[in-house]
């Protein structure tokens, strides 16, 4: 009785040991589930104005930068020289210096206006600084030419969200050191973490880079993050500017201390440096996702619920998916009339098989579009050459995942102009205040199509969101959506007067495929 009993003095009474490891699990579980659903609801924070001289007028530097070496995501607000407000895509490349932070933001194209692409294109490859300076390259698509070079001073606004209890802490579950030993945690956690479905940051604290991973892959020993979405910079006295002679930059980081970094170059589409380092990184995980479905590679079910999936789909949650041993997120989700749910992922470049720690010398971007059911498409495009396109496609089973943040319907509206639904004025009042936002839009009774707003605008009572992570699709009755025979980008810059902005590209030469308007029936969301 007394080795399965616990004594409690003061009353004399005996507790089984049984019951107090049921009671500590139960707890355990209880404080989990409390602090999980704290951290997902907690909403976007300003913490930051600084004037042109980059001199804080409201918040301060110091809690920007904790929160970015913490993991979390930052948003920037910006006024642009015709007096409309940009809001710049959180999934950011940040530099934490001494005093300050600068941010990289790649995806934007060259406007006409609020809600009007220029027809000729190109490139918007964007560099800001809490010091007040920003650089901006334009690009031509194809042509590697540089078409503007400018360098200006502006004030901006920066808001965070916390991924942690408290504000400047994140959810931290690995360090890892330059020589391969490893502290606060363990690589199995990290692991069994992203196979449920987390997004993983890690912050290089030799570099003070903060890198968001675009994908995962990893095993029970070793987790790999990639991101490509980077350009190479230097710092030019208190802050960083983009090269003049600018090289994509393609990163690998491993929780083995293992960093490569590829620098292509843009304007010889050349590789110009293979960087392998070792460095101390800190491995955070967004905890804020659940799984929806998964599927066979014939498309049966075996956990969780289609409907269930769709229903978060359409009240504007991201999906991220698990397929083996790799995790990334959708960038676009299209919504069949037959039922089922196609997830297009364009931010991925190969991998060797043979060693996940290291991009192959011939770099190829590996764009993905995955189907619930079960049939897969993958098209590789050379880097050095975009134009030279191999596509292969397999079944596999997959497992999809949603986000567990709030997300709010606020306004719709339909092809004629009509408000449908809610408040256009609740719509930008919570872009201005930092919200996420991601939009729906159909036409024709096609498909729906969901997207991540890259770039918000808001011009006085109106709004427009481009989306720049887009490809050019088609329906094929056997084989679901499917890439045109001809590959192109398609982006698109949709505003809450129902107009869409179209504006296409062939992939890897300068090719207009068109640029042209029509309306749609959109419905708007916002992660509040």
């Amino acid at each position: 009785m007394v080795a399965n009993t616990l004594e409690v003095k003061k009353s004399g009474l005996q507790i089984p040991v049984m019951w107090v490891v049921i009671a500590t699990v139960l707890v355990a579980f209880i404080v989990s589930e409390v602090s999980s659903s704290y951290i997902c609801s907690r909403p976007w924070r300003h913490v930051l104005d600084q004037d042109q001289s980059g001199n804080a007028v409201y918040g301060s530097k110091a809690a920007l930068r904790r929160a970015a070496m913490e993991g979390a995501p930052v948003r920037v607000h910006i006024d642009d020289f015709r007096g409309t407000r940009l809001i710049l895509n959180e999934d950011l490349l940040a530099f934490i210096l001494q005093e300050d932070i600068c941010i990289e933001s790649l995806k934007h194209l060259q406007r006409d206006d609020w809600h009007t692409f220029n027809n000729d294109s190109r490139w918007q490859f964007i560099q800001i600084c809490t010091t007040g300076n920003m650089q901006m390259f334009q690009w031509q698509f194809g042509n590697n030419v540089t078409s503007a070079d400018v360098r200006i001073n502006v004030r901006a606004s920066w808001y965070v969200q916390y991924n942690g209890c408290k504000d400047g802490e994140g959810n931290m579950l690995l360090t890892t050191f330059a020589n391969g030993t490893k502290a606060g945690g363990d690589v199995q956690t990290l692991a069994r973490a992203v196979s449920d479905g987390a997004g993983l940051t890690a912050y290089d604290a030799f570099t003070g880079k903060r890198w968001p991973m675009t994908g995962v892959v990893w095993t029970p020993e070793l987790v790999v993050g990639y991101n490509q979405w980077g350009f190479s910079d230097h710092m030019v006295g208190n802050h960083r500017e983009l090269d003049s002679w600018p090289n994509w930059l393609f990163s690998v980081y491993t929780t083995d201390g293992v960093h490569q970094d590829v620098h292509w170059k843009l304007r010889s589409n050349t590789i110009i440096a293979h960087h392998n380092t070792t460095t101390t990184l800190k491995w955070f995980a967004d905890p804020c996702w659940q799984l929806a479905y998964s599927h066979d590679s014939n498309g049966n079910a075996f956990d969780g619920s289609l409907d269930y999936l769709k229903a978060a789909v359409a009240k504007g949650h991201r999906v991220r998916l698990v397929m083996g041993n790799f995790s990334s997120e959708a960038d676009d989700l299209l919504v069949d009339t037959d039922g089922n749910i196609t997830a297009v992922l364009t931010s991925d470049v190969r991998h060797r098989r043979s060693d996940p720690t290291q991009f192959p010398t011939n770099i190829n971007w590996l764009f993905r579009i995955i189907s619930t059911t079960g049939r897969n498409k993958y098209h590789l495009f050379d880097v050095l050459n975009p134009t030279t396109h191999l596509a292969y496609h397999d079944n596999r089973g997959v497992s999809w995942f949603i986000d567990t943040r709030p997300w709010k319907h606020v306004f719709s509206v339909d092809e004629n102009g009509a408000t449908t639904y809610g408040s256009k004025a609740e719509l930008i009042n919570a872009a201005r205040n930092g919200a996420d936002v991601r939009f729906s839009w159909n036409f024709a009774n096609f498909w729906s199509t969901i997207q991540k707003a890259d770039t918000v605008i808001v011009n006085g009572t109106e709004l427009a969101a481009d989306a720049i992570r887009s490809l050019l699709v088609t329906k094929d009755i056997q084989d679901g959506f499917i890439l045109t025979h001809n590959p192109a980008w398609t982006f698109s810059l949709t505003s809450t007067t129902g107009d869409m902005d179209v504006s296409r590209w062939s992939i890897g030469t300068h090719e207009s495929r068109g640029h042209f308007r029509h309306r749609a029936n959109v419905h708007w969301f916002v992660n509040v």
